[in-house]
């Protein structure tokens, strides 16, 4: 099984010359001097990231684990942690012994409600992005096969199963990612990208421009936006939190999904930046070169310079409403999506809330959403304790945020430096 020695350092050499091998060396440099006070450095991120690997590489080994019921929630974001900080054979070590065994199944058999019953192909996109950045091609090309169905005919993603009717922002921006950033295929990702844009303009369009409620799903036939209805064996299909997100509505007993806005904003600005006829920012976790053809029928076709406003402004009055949001700099969920979309998009404003409560919520063993510093100095908690039911949860959360925000770190610190070097 998959228990290595704790080295922070482990096969950095074998990482290639990339955009993270630059945030590093950028560590103390002139570039994170320059860094605005109320925002965090590059340096700053990546120490961040770095803490929060070290929480990982500790999370899965004995004693707290293997866990007593195996959850594809522990894992499938744990490969691409590792690989985006450059420990590219213990990404490898990590997908093969912890996430190759759940592949085939997606998140059908998680405990996690969303992953089970809404986004039982999410994990896919996870696992097919770790793998293809790892050089793992079979497990992508597994993993692509799997996502496959999941799409629509005019390119939007479908939701809770292949074969039905649904779609949504999230699930769209699902299928840009996976073609634009995992695979490189930039025709395809614009003809997911054009139905997202369509569905982010008939919102502005039935809403208006300074909506404070954002619809997130429709009927694939008929595009009319969907409300929350009982179905048997799913209660996600009860949940308005899968159907809408509100810049005002905040209460203590359900939060709202501010990243099922953000995730669909930073899919269309790299599909922006992959559009620009400038050469694409090299920070970017994908740099394909915009073919010569033209987009698919339904996309702008005058010229690279439409392709990327056509994206870019769709990608801003998602990041504008996530701005009048009160609760998007600090909804723990998903939030490293948030700053991520504000940065790409350009909002520092709201990037810099956003970062600084991130690096304020970290807790001081460099896990997110567990237990807090508090109550770690406080004494023994059941952190690792998975046979305990009540526990089981809430570990999953603290691996799967703890391991998606190293990504997002290490991506936006790479963005920063770039940005600054230029």
């Amino acid at each position: 099984p998959y228990f290595l020695p704790l080295d922070a350092d482990r096969d950095r050499d074998a990482f290639s010359v990339s955009h993270r091998d630059l945030a590093v060396t950028m560590a103390s440099s002139d570039a994170d001097r320059a860094a605005a006070p109320s925002s965090p450095s590059p340096s700053q991120l990546l120490a961040s990231a770095d803490k929060a690997l070290a929480f990982l590489r500790s999370a899965t080994q004995p004693p707290v684990w293997p866990p007593a019921k195996q959850d594809i929630a522990y894992v499938f974001k744990l490969p691409a942690a590792y690989e985006s900080m450059g420990c590219v054979e213990e990404g490898r070590a990590v997908f093969a012994e912890l996430l190759r065994p759940h592949l085939p199944d997606g998140g059908v058999h998680s405990d996690n409600p969303a992953y089970r019953f809404a986004y039982p192909h999410y994990p896919w996109m996870w696992a097919s992005y770790a793998a293809a950045k790892l050089g793992l091609t079979e497990d992508a090309a597994l993993c692509d096969r799997l996502l496959s169905p999941w799409q629509a005919g005019d390119g939007s993603g479908l939701v809770r199963n292949p074969n039905g009717v649904e779609c949504d922002l999230f699930s769209t921006a699902l299928q840009i990612w996976n073609h634009l950033v995992n695979f490189g295929r930039v025709l395809d990702a614009r003809r997911a990208g054009t139905a997202l844009v369509r569905a982010v303009n008939r919102w502005s369009n039935e809403y208006g421009e300074n909506a404070n409620v954002l619809p997130l799903r429709w009927d694939a036939a008929s595009l009319q936006w969907l409300e929350p209805h009982h179905c048997e064996a799913d209660p996600t299909c009860a949940s308005s939190l899968f159907y809408s997100v509100s810049a005002t509505q905040r209460n203590d007993k359900e939060s709202q999904l501010y990243f099922m806005v953000a995730f669909p904003a930073i899919t269309l600005e790299l599909l922006a930046a992959a559009s620009s006829p400038v050469k694409p920012d090299a920070s970017l976790p994908t740099s394909p070169s915009p073919s010569s053809a033209n987009a698919e029928s339904g996309s702008p076709s005058s010229g690279d310079e439409s392709l990327r406003d056509y994206f870019h402004q769709a990608a801003c009055r998602l990041v504008q409403f996530l701005s009048r949001a009160a609760g998007a700099a600090s909804e723990p969920t998903g939030i490293g999506k948030v700053a991520y979309a504000a940065v790409l998009v350009g909002d520092d404003e709201l990037a810099s809330r956003v970062l600084n409560n991130i690096l304020a919520s970290q807790n001081c063993d460099g896990s997110f959403f567990g237990p807090t510093t508090e109550e770690l100095a406080s004494g023994p908690t059941p952190r690792g304790d998975v046979e305990l039911e009540d526990r089981r949860m809430e570990a999953m959360r603290e691996m799967d945020q703890t391991a998606e925000m190293v990504v997002w770190l290490s991506l936006i610190a790479a963005h920063r430096t770039a940005s600054q070097r230029s």
